[in-house]
């Protein structure tokens, strides 16, 4: 098992620590989840760095790659945990594209509220996705429970309080309604 965060193919990070800042963000934070994600495979795989920012980008594109990557170490390592990495693929896509598309939708019809309330659901099937595959990479990183990553930084701390504010703005727009003509 490798104890190295430097030597580890995937971040690993505590469920906890991860559950938190995905949901207090609104979700915002697996674009951080992602790069680290990312960055963590280029440094095993000694691939290219500068890819890590389009990969992070464009997740829906590559995020099957890194499930299959995961489950080839899971295999190669003999470490046991049942999990599906394409049906987490798929939660995730379609979580995804259901999300773009409402949030298109929606915005022509000026129904903020009706976006806040399917936002939920949608939030939960990612949330999912990405939890299943942090059990399974901390698993294999040999950390289980993301110990080694479960403090929480400045950074940390920093998004904590800038998804209060999108919960405070989320809030007000169920309150408030949309904006009259």
């Amino acid at each position: 098992m490798q104890s190295q965060a430097g030597d580890r193919p995937f971040h690993v990070v505590s469920l906890n620590k991860f559950a938190i800042l995905f949901f207090v963000t609104l979700g915002m934070y697996s674009l951080i989840w992602f790069y680290h994600q990312f960055e963590a495979q280029s440094r095993h795989r000694q691939t290219n760095p500068w890819w890590v920012v389009p990969q992070t980008l464009f997740n829906i594109i590559f995020f099957p790659g890194l499930c299959q990557r995961l489950a080839q170490q899971q295999q190669q390592q003999g470490v046991t945990y049942l999990w599906r990495p394409m049906l987490l693929v798929w939660v995730y896509v379609l979580a995804q594209l259901i999300a773009a598309g409402l949030s298109m939708y929606l915005r022509q019809e000026n129904a903020a509220n009706g976006w806040a309330l399917l936002s939920l659901p949608i939030l939960v099937a990612q949330f999912f996705s990405l939890y299943q595959f942090q059990l399974v990479a901390n698993r294999v990183c040999g950390d289980v429970f993301g110990q080694s990553n479960a403090r929480f930084s400045v950074m940390d701390n920093v998004l904590i309080v800038l998804g209060f504010v999108f919960w405070a703005g989320w809030i007000n727009g169920l309150l408030m309604g949309p904006p009259s003509p």
